[in-house]
């Protein structure tokens, strides 16, 4: 599946980490969680041109992540209070994050990074340039109405619609 979360437990363990292996009395991030950190990696460098369409290509695949496409967009969700002298309340910015991934979480067309409690990247897949900005702008309208049910609002950015998984960092820019 595309989202980050939904790796399946046990895919990534490195060397040594099998049962037998363990040290004793050493905390291990969940294999789960060391798989959503090396997607997240291999989103960011995506989208900031760090690595070649091959190399993502041959590490989404180890990952188990479908990252061939006829077109890409990139779409850059900015997370804000709506009062800004409010005080910062990280559950409303999560609770947006929890929206995004609901919405999200069935398409294994959407990708999501996120950067940082603030901002949310998608990178979505699609087969026209016109059905991917229709299924984006729908998308966006859905995120927007749900998050008026919380105190944030968003900011929301797309890149042009790219045929090419190598110009996702220029979408991105």
């Amino acid at each position: 599946r595309a989202r980050i979360a939904a790796e399946p437990a046990g895919h990534f363990r490195g060397r040594g980490a099998g049962p037998l292996h363990r040290e004793p009395n050493r905390t291990e991030p969940p294999p789960d969680r060391v798989s959503a950190a090396l997607v997240e990696r291999l989103l960011l460098k995506l989208l900031v041109g760090a690595i070649s369409p091959a190399q993502a290509i041959e590490q989404s695949e180890l990952l188990g992540l479908d990252l061939i496409s006829r077109c890409y967009m990139v779409v850059v969700i900015r997370i804000a209070l709506q009062d800004p002298t409010a005080t910062f309340d990280y559950q409303e910015f999560q609770r947006v994050q929890e929206i995004v991934a609901n919405l999200t979480g069935p398409n294994p067309d959407i990708f999501v990074l996120r950067k940082d409690v603030e901002e949310l990247a998608l990178i979505v897949k699609g087969s026209t340039p016109e059905c991917l900005r229709e299924d984006v702008d729908l998308l966006i309208e859905q995120v927007k109405r749900q998050a008026q049910t919380t105190q944030c609002k968003l900011l929301v950015g797309m890149g042009a619609p790219t045929n090419r998984i190598a110009d996702i960092g220029q979408s991105f820019i």
